[in-house]
């Protein structure tokens, strides 16, 4: 093979190679992994009546730590409860939408945390229709922010990361959820670029860390 055709198949590889890294993300579907904790044989019993996902998103040129979902996509509410984060591609632009698999939603994922967190700390959480659940102690959970987002890295160091901020109120007729508490759950990972592994990840640890700040507050039933 001649020099001059070489150096054109380089080129033309080379294109291809900048158009693909260019091209919007597709959205993505990611499954966090979450534990079951299971009810102590005593204590308080407790039932979450409610959890709601009361998130505002966006649809425009906002931040990428803003809720976002696709003008297009905004008025479907079964998307947008399994919404994220947002999707990059290669050179860190953002794409569609990072999602929880069909039948998986954020409320569910704060159902199951707080779930644990009071399991932990020696309340009883019952299921709907459990034998007690019309007396047990009613919770309420409202999500206000639960999203992840990636920071490229600086004049393409690649030393980027992925965050995931959560934060959710708790009203009931236990201390400390009388009048309202709030909780927040933080993680940041450093990562190349946001795969699907960084994206479960980094949410993961929210979770953990947002049970762990629901935990330690509240007075342990446990003795």
């Amino acid at each position: 093979m001649s020099p001059d055709r070489k150096v054109r198949l380089f080129g033309i590889a080379a294109t291809v190679v900048i158009l693909g890294a260019g091209c919007a993300a597709p959205p993505q579907t990611v499954e966090i992994p979450t534990t079951a904790v299971a009810n102590p044989p005593g204590g308080p019993t407790i039932a979450i009546v409610d959890v709601r996902d009361q998130r505002v998103f966006a649809s425009g040129a906002y931040g990428p730590t803003y809720h976002y979902v696709s003008r297009r996509k905004s008025q479907d509410e079964e998307l947008t409860f399994r919404t994220v984060a947002r999707s990059h591609n290669a050179l860190g632009e953002p794409g569609g939408e990072v999602l929880l698999p069909k039948g998986r939603t954020v409320a569910s994922l704060i159902r199951e945390t707080v779930t644990a967190a009071l399991r932990r700390a020696g309340y009883r959480v019952l299921e709907r229709d459990a034998p007690g659940w019309a007396e047990a102690a009613p919770l309420e959970v409202r999500i206000v922010r639960f999203w992840a987002w990636f920071t490229q890295g600086a004049s393409f160091t690649f030393h980027g990361s992925v965050e995931v901020d959560a934060e959710i109120s708790i009203t009931g007729p236990l201390p400390p959820f009388e009048n309202g508490e709030t909780f927040a759950g933080r993680a940041r990972l450093g990562t190349l670029t946001p795969t699907e592994r960084a994206w479960v990840n980094v949410i993961a640890a929210g979770l953990d860390d947002l049970e762990t700040n629901v935990r330690e507050r509240i007075p342990n039933a446990s003795g």
